[in-house]
């Protein structure tokens, strides 16, 4: 059965070097209405990143066949979004400390 036709618009989102020079390229068909080009490429940009973050989260969690309690569910994510910033590098150390991943992790537990 066919659904009832979305209007929808193409969004060319780019990104440029100082010089002008095409970087990368995204090519977004959205049906958001109302909103500039640049909003609904940043709304996507957005998005993805959230969802990049939640399937590695997923790649983690899924061989543990799931929590026994809601606690240890809570306590369990907390450390493993804690490992995931500290790989991405958003954790802030005091400066002048230049701290491995491990490091950066014990350092909270002092």
């Amino acid at each position: 059965m066919p659904g009832v036709p979305v209007a929808a618009r193409l969004v060319v989102s780019r990104v440029l070097s100082d010089e002008g020079e095409i970087l990368a390229e995204r090519l977004i068909v959205t049906n958001v209405d109302g909103v500039d080009a640049a909003t609904a490429a940043l709304w996507y940009h957005w998005r993805w990143q959230v969802e990049q973050d939640h399937r590695a989260i997923k790649r983690i969690v899924r061989p543990m066949l799931g929590f026994k309690t809601f606690n240890s569910a809570r306590r369990t994510l907390r450390g493993i979004e804690l490992m995931h910033m500290i790989k991405k590098g958003q954790m802030v150390s005091v400066v002048g400390q230049d701290l491995s991943a491990a490091g950066q992790f014990y350092s909270l537990a002092a």
